[in-house]
């Protein structure tokens, strides 16, 4: 379905141990303990 097309996270998504700032300067700096289910699912799947 996603076959070919280029996909991109945004740094509101959270993906565990990746440093997001979550659109905010209170999370600036802080890696995500959680990875969000759209990509869990893309992962899933070989899309990332």
């Amino acid at each position: 379905m996603l076959d070919g097309i280029p996909v991109a996270i945004k740094d509101l998504i959270d993906i565990a141990g990746v440093v997001t700032t979550g659109g905010s300067a209170v999370h600036d700096g802080q890696a995500s303990s959680k990875t969000a289910a759209l990509v869990q699912r893309l992962q899933a799947q070989a899309r990332l």
